[in-house]
């Protein structure tokens, strides 16, 4: 099957010769795409991911390993 058929069928497309010239031509509405939630939500996840691993009384020696590994690109 096509992609238009497949459209067609979900009535997301009408062929021009469907519309009627003494009709206005109508649209489908489509709920509009909001990933703002899931974004904000895998920042935060990774954000504490981070910060635990850097937290504690042996965060400072965690984060001076970090940086000796780079400097030795590990």
């Amino acid at each position: 099957m096509s992609g238009y058929c497949a459209l067609k069928e979900k009535g997301m497309v009408v062929h021009f010769n469907d519309c009627a010239a003494d009709k206005r031509f109508e649209t489908s509405t489509f709920k509009p795409v909001n990933v703002t939630e899931d974004i904000a939500s895998k920042l935060v996840d990774r954000f504490n991911k981070v910060a635990k691993r850097y937290a504690g009384p042996i965060g400072w020696a965690v984060r001076k390993f970090d940086k000796f590994k780079k400097s030795l690109n590990f």
